[in-house]
């Protein structure tokens, strides 16, 4: 399976890419390509990162209306 492209993580962290696009992105992940989860991991912004290690923790928002919010959020960056 080839690397993602730089293409696919920027609208997958968008949350711009197409359904297709998005199950490709987190098969590959799954698949366990450690280069691409590096490549995503230093794009990502710090919040998302921030709420993902919250989770993590089990100290993650339960509010269902946060990770829309937080998509939107990372839109508009």
């Amino acid at each position: 399976m080839a690397h993602l492209s730089e293409g696919e993580i920027e609208r997958f962290l968008k949350a711009r890419a197409a359904p297709g696009e998005r199950q490709r992105v987190v098969r590959h992940l799954l698949a366990g390509c450690d280069v691409c989860r590096r490549r995503i991991v230093e794009k990502a912004p710090g919040p998302l990162l921030d709420e993902t290690g919250e989770r993590r923790r089990g100290r993650a928002s339960r509010d269902p209306l946060r990770a829309p919010a937080a998509g939107a959020t990372l839109a508009q960056r």
